[in-house]
């Protein structure tokens, strides 16, 4: 009685873990929690062997099992111990802890949380799965979902949105990418909206959340750092590069930065062909999955980048998230600073030549 549960929202992820451990041990007598690369074998091993105390089992939940380089390590090898040697050299080496959990007692409920989501082929996946193990995917919500997750987690708070002022805070928090429609669209931040929300509800005492409460305490984030450098790519490497440091320097993740400039490549890309359809704004956001106002804003900025520099550019993000998934690039971070750099000498070279 075994668990993998990943997310890549960690309210998403702490929800799913606590109410497991509630369900498992409701007194709280019999859990703990421990960071694998912190620890030591020893350690987890005695955790995972000892008595439950009144109780039925002794609960164990493991965080980072393996490094951040060993988890975005390749799903096409069959080669199960060429893939452990990828993380041989963690404090508590994944095959160790593999030999471990296939010497469980039966008292023992064990919890891996992953802040990720592995590919089916890889090797925690494969171990797992062999060993009878429940894995458990846990995808943000967008769209419908998430506005449906917003209502709950309003009424939870004791408080009252109509559909109208919900939307109206997501395109606030998550400018158009909250429908998750839009190629490359980041996922919206769970914990930042819940807050929000939190604010929103005490703010209104009795009465029913509006636009212009959310007007008045919600900052609008279209013009944060993402939109930015996603706007400074088409002027030159200089001022992309520079938006990109500090963009990364006030706290912004690279997986958003990368998610945005994605989707800002995409959807300007795709409105051009529906502009030159002759197909209205309207009909061109119907089909993209983003807002009227958003492919008129994007047509009117980027009119004189040529097709050809969005096409080399969507090419590079692909080879870039090809490198992250297959082990190429680390993360987003390493990927970020060359893309940045090579997309926009070409489309602000390109912007301005089209321009004259």
């Amino acid at each position: 009685m075994s668990w993998l549960i990943q997310s890549t929202d960690p309210l998403l992820l702490n929800t799913r873990v606590n109410a497991l451990v509630a369900e498992l041990d409701p007194a709280g007598f019999n859990t703990t929690r421990i960071n694998v690369q912190q620890s030591t074998l020893t350690a987890i091993s005695a955790a995972a062997m000892a008595s439950p105390m009144l109780g039925t089992h002794r609960v164990v939940v493991l965080e980072q099992i393996i490094s951040a380089r060993a988890a975005s390590q390749p799903e096409s090898s069959s080669d199960d111990d060429a893939d452990e040697g990828a993380d041989a050299g963690g404090k508590v080496p994944w095959a160790d802890l593999r030999t471990l959990l296939q010497r469980l007692p039966p008292t023992a409920a064990v919890i891996i949380v992953h802040g990720s989501v592995l590919a089916n082929g890889h090797y925690v996946q494969k171990a797992l799965r062999a060993l009878d193990w429940t894995i458990e995917a846990i995808l943000p919500p967008s769209g419908d979902q998430l506005l449906q997750w917003v209502q709950t987690r309003v009424q939870d708070e004791g408080g009252r949105a109509t559909p109208r002022s919900i939307q109206t805070l997501l395109n606030r928090l998550f400018p158009e990418t909250w429908r998750g429609a839009a190629r490359g669209a980041a996922p919206p931040d769970l914990t930042l909206l819940a807050n929000e929300i939190a604010k929103l509800v005490t703010a209104a005492g009795d009465a029913v959340i509006d636009d212009a409460l959310i007007d008045s305490l919600v900052e609008d984030r279209s013009e944060s750092r993402p939109f930015k450098l996603a706007d400074a790519m088409y002027v030159s490497s200089e001022e992309a590069l520079r938006e990109l440091l500090h963009a990364q320097e006030t706290g912004d993740a690279s997986e958003m930065l990368l998610a945005q400039v994605s989707s800002d490549l995409g959807v300007t890309a795709l409105s051009k062909v529906g502009a030159s359809a002759q197909l209205t704004p309207i009909q061109i956001g119907q089909a993209l999955g983003t807002s009227p106002q958003r492919v008129g804003t994007l047509l009117q900025r980027r009119k004189a980048v040529s097709p050809q520099a969005l096409q080399r550019g969507l090419e590079r993000l692909r080879e870039a998230d090809a490198g992250i998934k297959r082990g190429r690039l680390f993360d987003a971070q390493t990927a970020m600073t060359p893309l940045v750099a090579e997309s926009a000498a070409d489309l602000g070279t390109s912007q301005a030549r089209q321009g004259r």
